[in-house]
């Protein structure tokens, strides 16, 4: 009460009440209590004689401002999802509310989980930290249903907040950037569910071990292999793969085996999908006294069998993309990337599988940025009391990703590729790598948007160590590159630099 002050000199007179309230909106309900002032809440007759009393003033329910909240920014942008991050929205016309009470307080983001069209998720309910009129505080979620569904991505944002008259009142909207999601665990889609962090932990002595199904190809095999390299050479997490095979006829979460096995492919959501990392419901609890972490038990890999057809056109590319994009998943990562922006067919983490074909997708600086965040903190996760006995990933050695050959005979056809200079200023570069057998290889240069700035067919290689020199390199721009070696077998990488 701002002011309290009579209208006339006489006592009979009224007293003008002036009310000065900020958040007129935020107050659930509105009323004039009697107090002990005789007139208080009456006014005086003077025909009668007699003080008469008012009916109380209430309001019925909350009234919100009239103007649509309002983005002015936001920051940091960009930022990761799934890493407890804040993001802070500052603006106009938001409202004052409690975000665990308030189910229609959220800010909406594209669906990272999207394949074709537009879907949208929404931060809520412990996501948002604070919540006032002009500035909202939230985690960029990656799970917003029960699981690890439906993360948040790149894309325009926007803040929803409720309205008059039962209306959901939006405002305008703003881009943001989220350059990796590392995946959450949050235990349903009620409004006050709990998100957890997921912790990678230390299988067996070298690390984290797949294992083959007999029936697994082998020029599979060796897709997966270099695939598993690839990852192990961008981060500092240690895979590695059995020497012998396992015979399994489906994917198990309480088995503690990190299989790839062939699966029809009525057993996918999409049937159309190559491979799936299988990580929902394969977490374990550990922790106590209200302080728990979920750590990664066994994650396996299915191929669908009936998508696999080494006679397709492009298919060596397909398959190592879909590869690297589900050992994206095993590093406990999530989709980010909108397929929607221009040249996204060439991200790697994104839900739509269909442009794996089109181009070859190699791991972005974000990308291992996000497993490395993971390496990081599965540490601090596992190390919290009633976790004992869970030790969380080690590093692998350097230089050795600890991917081993595929059984019997059936060994890889090439090992890890090795250029030099790099960085380089001329126009030569000399390749060395090791070959089993003799035969044609094909290199190919482009830079992480799958633009190709050189490309040589039908190379010879002979059986055993190689060293091959490449003496027409023109690339003109400096920045970071990529060079394959394809032998229509395996695809072998390395990333060179250009000064």
């Amino acid at each position: 009460m701002s002011s309290l002050y009579p209208l006339t000199n006489l006592a009979e007179g009224f007293i003008h009440v002036v009310l000065d309230i900020e958040n007129l909106y935020q107050l659930a309900s509105l009323s004039f209590e009697d107090f002990s002032m005789a007139n208080e809440s009456t006014f005086y007759n003077p025909s009668t004689g007699q003080y008469i009393g008012f009916d109380k003033i209430a309001v019925s329910e909350p009234i919100y401002p009239f103007l649509a909240p309002h983005i002015d920014m936001i920051a940091p942008n960009p930022i990761p999802a799934g890493t407890g991050d804040i993001l802070t929205i500052t603006g106009n016309q938001f409202g004052n509310f409690d975000p665990l009470t308030c189910t229609q307080c959220r800010v909406r983001f594209p669906n990272g989980d999207q394949t074709a069209g537009q879907d949208w998720v929404y931060a809520f309910g412990k996501d948002i930290v604070t919540w006032t009129d002009t500035e909202i505080t939230l985690k960029v979620p990656s799970a917003t249903e029960g699981g690890v569904n439906k993360p948040a991505m790149s894309g325009k944002i926007r803040v929803e907040r409720p309205g008059n008259g039962g209306n959901v009142e939006t405002s305008n909207q703003v881009d943001i950037h989220i350059p990796y999601s590392v995946l959450n665990n949050r235990t349903s889609s009620a409004h006050l569910s709990s998100i957890f962090r997921l912790a990678l932990w230390r299988q067996t002595a070298d690390g984290i071990r797949y294992e083959y199904d007999e029936d697994v190809p082998v020029n599979l095999r060796n897709i997966f292999k270099n695939s598993v390299d690839l990852w192990c050479a961008r981060t500092n997490i240690a895979w590695n793969i059995a020497a012998n095979d396992i015979v399994i006829s489906t994917e198990n979460g309480s088995d503690g085996i990190n299989s790839v096995v062939m699966m029809p492919g009525s057993t996918f959501s999409s049937q159309a999908a190559l491979a799936a990392v299988v990580i929902t419901g394969h977490f374990t609890q550990c922790g106590g006294g209200g302080n728990f972490t979920f750590y990664l038990n066994d994650v396996d890999m299915k191929v669908n069998e009936d998508a696999y057809d080494p006679f397709e056109a492009n298919w060596q590319q397909k398959w190592s993309n879909a590869m690297l994009h589900e050992l994206g998943h095993a590093h406990l990562l999530n989709h980010s990337k909108n397929p929607s922006i221009p040249s996204a067919e060439e991200y790697l983490m994104i839900a739509d599988q269909g442009p794996f074909g089109s181009v070859f997708m190699p791991i972005q600086d974000d990308d291992a940025t996000g497993a490395n965040t993971v390496f990081a903190s599965s540490a601090v996760l596992l190390g919290i009391a009633g976790c004992e006995g869970i030790d969380p990933i080690i590093p692998h050695p350097t230089g050795n990703c600890g991917g081993i050959d595929a059984v019997g005979e059936e060994v890889v056809n090439a090992s890890i590729l090795s250029v030099s200079p790099s960085p380089f200023l001329g126009h030569a570069l000399n390749l060395e790598f090791y070959s089993k057998n003799q035969g044609e290889f094909d290199v190919t240069i482009f830079n992480q948007f799958g633009e190709i700035f050189y490309r040589e067919k039908g190379l010879q290689v002979a059986s055993g160590e190689n060293s091959i020199q490449l003496t027409n390199v023109e690339i003109d721009v400096s920045g970071i590159y990529f060079i394959s070696l394809s032998n229509g077998v395996i695809i072998l990488t390395s990333k060179i630099i250009k000064l």
